[in-house]
């Protein structure tokens, strides 16, 4: 069999699968020392080390550490998104119970949990010094517009008690459930989170059901 030349389609699927794999040694290396120092006290060279990239090398992919950043959150949206597809098909209160999964999910990705606990604490307060603020906001509002969403499903379908206010329930739900990670991220051997998580939903759903 006669060698792939350059520019034929086998080099530039390989190229480009290789290309893939580096980008994704940038977002994991990303998160990791992200979680760690910080993302003010992070530079590019420190993660293109840790990505075993070149620092020219993570600029071809990142132009720059706040391009690299988003690029880290919008992985992680990413990678629960269709969670959240499948909890709208199960729909209503049963989708409410299995927000469980997510608590599955962060104890599968520590190192996710612990960016996205490092970013918020960073950008907590309103200024300059929170760059990544409005950025954290746009990610809770879609998250408890998915958790509203869930609950205008139980509504339809007959099984929420009268006068409930949905959005405040889910602020409370989302609140709850990443608080938990917290402290689960605090002391992983004395927090059992996805029972705690489980319990905890449980207990709510039996609250919001009509009676």
């Amino acid at each position: 069999m006669a060698a792939t030349r350059p520019g034929e389609p086998g080099q530039t699927q390989r190229a480009k699968e290789q290309g893939e794999r580096r980008r994704q040694a940038i977002l994991d290396a990303a998160t990791i020392v992200i979680a760690e120092k910080g993302s003010h006290a992070s530079s590019l060279a420190e993660i293109a080390e840790a990505a075993g990239v070149t620092r020219s090398g993570l600029l071809h992919h990142y132009s720059s550490k706040e391009r690299l950043i988003e690029a880290v959150f919008a992985e992680h949206e990413r990678a629960v998104e269709p969670f959240f597809e499948q909890l709208s098909e199960a729909g209503g209160l049963e989708g409410i119970e299995g927000l469980v999964g997510l608590a599955v999910g962060q104890v599968e990705n520590p190192e996710g949990v612990a960016f996205w606990s490092m970013v918020s604490a960073e950008n907590s307060a309103p200024g300059p010094s929170s760059p990544l603020r409005q950025r954290l906001l746009d990610a809770y509002d879609r998250y408890w517009s998915a958790v509203v969403g869930l609950l205008e499903q139980a509504d339809r379908q007959g099984q929420l008690r009268a006068g409930i206010d949905k959005r405040a329930e889910a602020v409370e739900i989302v609140g709850l459930i990443e608080g938990l990670s917290a402290n689960w991220l605090l002391d992983p051997e004395s927090v059992d989170l996805v029972a705690a998580t489980d319990r905890y939903l449980k207990r709510k759903v039996e609250d919001l059901r009509v009676r």
